[in-house]
């Protein structure tokens, strides 16, 4: 019997899978930009009103049921980069951030086991167990670490974070039971449509959280910082489907 061989991995194949790599990480940077003219709540409004628009004129609607949009919007989107957003604020480094939110994968892992009835195999409890020990060095930064090498992470910064990972395995729960209907969707589509659901979350929650004196902060921003949050909205949220 003839094993049928993979794909091959073509060059375009390649520089698809090096742009997500390069915008996934110019993705950090841009947000630590326009943190310098936005409260996190502010930006997190402007990049998922860039997300929406112009495209939500032109991408059709996913055949599926509203809850699907508003759950991923919530969770991807109010929670994931809510939290992300304030984490950088208060006391994270983008290239920590970008290193922490690969967490994901381990919170994916025991919400599936919790929520989906999914059994781990030796390895898979191997890795995460590894995966756990990995968050606890990077705790124990705290306990026995020099605190000018900690000057730009805080404690509620890292636990911020943690959550902002927690709540990306989350949308990525909500993406697997989405599946197990036999639902077929485009994912532009959906990405696209979901976004509508943080923008007045956002909105609000700077409405009643931000100072008075911040309220219209973002009017003051300048060229570079819009030009960030053009790169949040437009290519970092976008690009993930």
């Amino acid at each position: 019997m003839t094993v049928p061989s993979a794909p091959a991995f073509s060059r375009r194949d390649a520089l698809s899978a090096l742009a997500v790599v390069v915008i996934w990480g110019l993705n950090f940077v841009a947000m630590k930009v326009a943190l310098h003219d936005f409260t996190p709540f502010q930006l997190g409004a402007a990049r998922y009103l860039l997300a929406v628009l112009p495209l939500v004129f032109f991408v059709g609607r996913p055949p599926i049921p509203w809850k699907w949009l508003v759950l991923y919007g919530l969770f991807q989107g109010v929670g994931q980069f809510g939290f992300l957003f304030w984490a950088l604020k208060v006391g994270m480094t983008g290239s920590l951030a970008s290193v922490l939110m690969q967490t994901q994968v381990f919170f994916t892992a025991l919400l599936g086991f919790a929520l989906l009835g999914e059994k781990p195999g030796p390895a898979l409890r191997v890795g995460l167990g590894l995966a756990a020990l990995g968050i606890a060095c990077f705790a124990m930064n705290f306990v026995v670490s020099d605190q000018a090498a900690l000057a730009a992470v805080t404690v509620l910064g890292f636990v911020l974070n943690l959550c902002a990972a927690f709540m990306w395995a989350s949308s990525n729960v909500v993406v697997r039971q989405l599946q197990q209907t036999g639902a077929r969707y485009d994912a532009v589509g959906f990405v696209v449509w979901s976004s509508l659901f943080p923008v007045l979350p956002f909105v609000a929650a700077s409405w009643l959280l931000d100072a008075p004196e911040q309220q219209l902060r973002w009017l003051q921003a300048g060229p570079v910082s819009w030009l960030a949050v053009a790169f949040l909205g437009w290519a970092a949220t976008v690009h993930k489907a």
